[in-house]
């Protein structure tokens, strides 16, 4: 015989008794609450995790399942075949990306985790005027939210609209979208969940205080969220102003605002007639327990060399039994 064989200790590997849904601190099964990754891929440096990542990101894309390009076809009733997803963060201009490595749980020397889980899950991406659209509109790749926005624009009656007008309008709506999302504060799922699992409760008294208790969010203290105090120029960012922690809400002239991608563009003030933006920190889909059928994945290797993250990983699941991890070893 001849190619590449399994190791003799995975042959006996099953597949996870329970393919539910790894949502974050549901009430019901109804109700819409984050999930959280439950693949992960620990590995050491320089061990072709990336190259992984990148297969399994393309063979377990929706499309690539035969389930198309529209999120509205993404659900369990269309979409039969489990699929795998990623966290996402934005741009300036609402355009996301998908996240390979989070660090949320450890593995670099800046410290990412909080035990409320707000930075890891995000805003709900259909709060609010949103409620109306389809769970994963989010992870719609951005060339293909602009052909659609050009297709939908040329079948218009009426005058030919030039692309560039279309793909400006499209940065628009969604900047207008990344806004609503971010603008409505969260209070941490453990403190609002009713639920008395041992694991919840367990949570919930590690998490909440007589603040969170009492029905107050958690606000971003980056972005502009640094000096609240301050930007009272700003509409609606004075001190009592408050947005979700998983956003960076960035501002013309505030250089102190800005970091890394989400940083300020002329652009933005230009095309957009924009003083201020949201920029999209992390983000995971907030579904029902029967409304989709995939799952989150982590693919950050360096939590293999952090004593912490796996621990973290262990204590923050509702039900750790939902949980699989690829090791990647090298000689």
């Amino acid at each position: 015989s001849s190619g590449l064989t399994l190791p003799q200790y995975v042959l006996g590997t099953s597949a996870p008794p329970d393919l539910s849904l790894n949502r974050y601190m549901a009430n019901t099964e109804s109700e819409r609450a984050p999930l959280l990754p439950s693949l992960f891929m620990p590995g050491f440096p320089k061990c072709a995790t990336s190259w992984l990542y990148a297969c399994l990101s393309h063979v377990w894309h929706p499309r690539r399942l035969g389930c198309g390009s529209d999120p509205a076809n993404w659900t369990a009733a269309n979409c039969k075949r489990r699929f795998a997803i990623m966290a996402l963060s934005g741009s300036n201009k609402g355009e996301t990306r998908h996240r390979k490595e989070t660090f949320f749980f450890g593995g670099t020397i800046v410290n990412f985790f909080n035990r409320d889980m707000l930075e890891l899950h995000g805003p709900d991406p259909r709060a609010g005027a949103l409620k109306d659209l389809p769970a994963l509109w989010l992870w719609q790749e951005n060339d293909q939210r602009m052909k659609d926005a050009r297709q939908r624009t040329a079948k218009t009656r009426g005058p030919r609209i030039h692309r560039s007008i279309v793909d400006r309008t499209t940065h628009s709506e969604q900047m207008d979208r990344m806004a609503a999302m971010c603008s409505l504060p969260t209070v941490p799922k453990a403190c609002t969940t009713t639920s008395n699992m041992t694991a919840i409760a367990t949570q919930r008294a590690e998490v909440c205080n007589a603040k969170y208790n009492a029905g107050e969010p958690r606000c971003s203290v980056h972005g502009v969220g640094r000096n609240r105090h301050m930007w009272r120029e700003l509409p609606r960012a004075g001190p009592n102003y408050c947005f979700h922690p998983g956003c960076d809400r960035i501002a013309r002239g505030i250089p102190s605002s800005w970091s890394g991608t989400c940083g300020w563009s002329d652009e933005l003030s230009n095309n957009h007639n924009r003083s201020d933006v949201f920029c999209l920190k992390s983000a995971t889909p907030w579904v029902a327990e029967n409304e989709l059928n995939l799952s989150v994945v982590d693919f950050t290797p360096n939590y293999l060399c952090d004593a912490d993250a796996v621990e973290r990983i262990y204590r923050t699941a509702v039900d750790p039994a939902k949980l699989r991890f690829i090791v990647v070893m090298r000689d």
